[in-house]
């Protein structure tokens, strides 16, 4: 007896999982609804407002499932969806607008310009290569010509440098100018001197007349211009053939490093 009572339990306890168990897979099968067109099973299904049957995403537009009672046509779009009242148009604001969308296939494509007008059908829309070679200068050759002339001025100055620093070597003058006072230049002097072009430096602010004093001393040529006021016997500093003021300072004069000037007698 006591085994048969510990039998019936055992068969009541196994009944009563097994139930629990059967009813657990049918919850799990209750989720979602099969859609009335294709019969997949759909966890989200849609039901159509016109003739009431389930479908799944693929099959809620009413196009799609060939719903008999659309009113689509007749309706207006939504033009908030954000405030509408129903929740699927709320998640799906392009429901409605599917129908009257028009299809990529089907749009022209076009180019929008703000000076001109927008090309007809027999127009061809130029492409990017077209569009790449109308920015590209139309004489390649001023391209390249402005490149090689960039390379010329830069091998120039490259040369201009290099003289200059070569003119600061072996330039003559006034030790106790400051370094940053100096206007280094060529001097071109009289025949008379055996040496006619002499790299020299003299003071920015010194005057002309000062000036011609300093490098005829310098150069020991003879200068009566204190003594004698006959322009035959009198010298002067002349640059590029136009003779500078005695009495300005070679800062106002415009002469730079690398300059030449000359010291001439007479007119």
């Amino acid at each position: 007896m006591h085994l048969l009572a510990l039998s019936d339990q055992h068969h009541h306890f196994s009944e009563f999982h097994l139930n629990n168990a059967m009813e657990r897979e049918v919850g799990l099968l209750d989720i979602g609804r099969h859609c009335h067109l294709c019969h997949n099973l759909d966890f989200l299904p849609f039901e159509c407002e016109d003739c009431g049957q389930v479908f799944c995403a693929d099959h809620r537009v009413p196009d799609s499932h060939q719903c008999k009672k659309s009113k689509l046509a007749s309706r207006k779009p939504i033009s908030n969806p954000a405030t509408s009242n129903s929740s699927v148009d709320k998640y799906f604001p392009d429901r409605n607008r599917v129908a009257t969308t028009p299809s990529p296939s089907r749009i022209t494509q076009t180019k929008v310009s703000s000076n001109t007008a927008k090309p007809k059908s027999s127009q061809k829309v130029p492409n990017a290569l077209a569009r790449l070679k109308g920015l590209l200068p139309k004489n390649t050759n001023n391209l390249f010509g402005n490149k090689k002339a960039a390379v010329n001025s830069g091998k120039s100055q490259v040369v201009a440098n290099k003289n200059l620093l070569n003119l600061k070597q072996t330039a003559r003058g006034d030790m106790a100018i400051p370094v940053l006072q100096r206007v280094y230049l060529h001097l071109q002097t009289p025949t008379s001197v055996s040496n006619t072009n002499i790299p020299v430096f003299i003071h920015k602010d010194w005057t002309v007349g000062k000036s011609l004093d300093k490098l005829t001393e310098m150069l020991d040529i003879a200068n009566k211009n204190n003594t004698t006021s006959d322009i035959n016997r009198r010298w002067r500093v002349t640059h590029e053939g136009e003779t500078l003021a005695y009495g300005t300072k070679f800062s106002a004069t415009g002469l730079k490093n690398g300059d030449t000037i000359a010291i001439v007698r007479g007119e």
